[in-house]
């Protein structure tokens, strides 16, 4: 599951929020939202795997920027960049390491792509980086997050 919020400053990681399998109802972490259509730039992502079996819970990720502040819909922003990686599953530790990146525009390391391509039946996971500029310098990439899961029963 996904979640969102608004907010200048890197939030906290969320905490708490659940998932009925029976209803499919969601709560979601105080503060957090299910979608994002209604929020104000910047806004932040983190996502957290919900079972059946309320025994068996993964905690949320770190949160990422998913938007700068003045960017517009469907072109690339000038203060915040996107990267994606696949991997053939997306257990803790199959997560890519974090990317090391180089202060220029449009940088893309090795084994990551400006664009997400989509999990298949062997890469079933794909993981998402991103980084800020500020005073016209580039941050390093954040550890990544999961973007996409390959679902095996539906």
């Amino acid at each position: 599951m996904f979640a969102y919020k608004s907010s200048v400053e890197k939030p906290e990681k969320p905490v708490g929020g659940e998932w009925d399998a029976d209803t499919n109802i969601i709560v979601y972490p105080e503060g957090w939202s299910s979608n994002d259509e209604e929020l104000i730039p910047p806004v932040w992502m983190s996502n957290k795997v919900f079972t059946s079996n309320p025994n068996i819970q993964g905690e949320w990720s770190e949160p990422i920027k998913i938007s700068g502040q003045d960017g517009a819909a469907g072109t690339d922003g000038n203060s915040v960049e996107f990267i994606y990686t696949r991997t053939t599953d997306s257990g803790v530790g199959d997560a890519p390491e974090t990317p090391v990146g180089e202060d220029v525009d449009d940088f893309i390391p090795l084994n990551w792509t400006d664009n997400p391509k989509g999990v298949t039946p062997i890469l079933k996971a794909e993981w998402v980086s991103t980084r800020s500029k500020k005073d016209n310098k580039w941050g390093g990439f954040s550890t990544p997050a999961l973007w996409s899961k390959w679902g095996e029963n539906g």
